[in-house]
């Protein structure tokens, strides 16, 4: 019989009892050192026992590690936001009003789509303070975009306090 499998040689010692070793190609089982180092097999293909001598080199099957899968990446073609329409844009945007309501001049605002939340704003819906202004007849106008920018981006600006430098008409003035 051909030996097909691929094998390292180890002594005795370092084989566990019960394993398949091949001995001269043959298929056999490991069963144990005898005193003064005899080696024990049982041969397969012929059902008998065999007796190697002592310091014989055994060869065993090459252990094939069984790898955990690796997670597949996720790989985004496009933001989760466009994903069921792609004409969506997600950004942060600021709104000059044409007349200061109490202190407020300006309003800065995030959406996923852009398009949808500036119709929302143009009906006097969405946000509270352009409700009100809608209701007090003061008008407005979007007067800058950072599209593809997120909600953190939204509050670093409005943690600044001072839309004012931000806005294109507010510097024109000055």
């Amino acid at each position: 019989m051909v030996l097909k499998v691929k094998t390292t040689k180890r002594p005795a010692s370092q084989v566990k009892r019960g394993a398949v070793v091949y001995v001269g190609g043959r298929p056999s089982v490991f069963t144990g050192v005898l005193h003064e180092g005899i080696v024990s097999v049982h041969d397969k293909l012929t059902n008998k026992a065999r007796y190697l001598e002592p310091g014989t080199l055994l060869e065993v099957p090459y252990k094939t590690r069984k790898r955990k899968p690796r997670k597949a990446k996720k790989i985004l073609l496009w933001k989760p936001s466009t994903a069921t329409n792609p004409r969506k844009v997600q950004g942060v945007y600021l709104i000059h009003f044409k007349q200061p309501y109490k202190h407020a001049l300006h309003y800065i605002g995030y959406a996923d789509d852009l398009a949808a939340r500036f119709a929302e704003h143009a009906k006097g819906k969405g946000s509270r303070l352009l409700e009100v202004l809608k209701m007090n007849g003061i008008d407005f106008e979007i007067v800058r975009v950072w599209k593809g920018k997120t909600r953190t981006f939204e509050r670093q600006l409005k943690n600044r306090k001072n839309a004012s430098k931000l806005c294109p008409i507010c510097q024109r003035k000055h």
